[in-house]
C-alpha cells in the first residue's frame, strides 16, 4: 500500500465518524492486519500463516466490502460477494460465525441461521 493511498484510507475514516469501526480498527487489529483491511486494490495478495489473526481480519474486510460499507463510505471499492472456500465444512462455518460477530458489532442486519 503506497503512502498516498494510506492517507486517502485514513482521511475516509476521519470523515466516517462511526466510533465502532475506528475503535475495532485501531484496538483489535494490528497494523499489518489494518492495511490489508484498509487495502482496496483489485487484487491482493497476502502470505498466510498460523495464528497472525489472517482469518479474524479477513473476516473483517468481508463483511465491510459484502454489506457496502465501504460504499457508503466514498471509498473506492464497490460491494461485491465473497466466496468462502475451505477444506472442511467446520472451517466455513467458523468463518461465517466470525463474519456475523463483526457484522452485529457494526450493526449490520445478518441472518440468524447458519446451514
Amino acid at each position: 500500500m503506497t503512502i498516498g493511498h494510506k492517507q486517502m484510507v485514513l482521511e475516509v475514516v476521519d470523515r466516517l465518524n462511526h466510533p465502532v469501526l475506528t475503535h475495532m480498527l485501531l484496538s483489535r487489529f494490528r497494523q499489518y492486519q489494518r492495511d490489508w483491511i484498509l487495502d482496496f486494490s483489485r487484487f491482493r495478495i497476502g502470505l498466510k500463516s498460523r495464528r497472525i489473526g489472517w482469518t479474524e481480519a479477513d473476516a473483517f474486510d468481508t463483511v465491510l466490502t459484502t454489506s457496502g460499507f465501504w460504499e457508503v463510505l466514498q471509498a473506492p471499492i464497490k460491494a461485491h460477494n465473497t466466496n468462502v472456500v475451505s477444506k472442511r465444512d467446520q472451517e466455513a462455518k467458523d468463518y461465517i460465525r466470525r463474519c456475523k460477530r463483526m457484522m452485529r458489532a457494526l450493526s449490520v442486519p445478518c441472518a440468524e441461521r447458519i446451514a
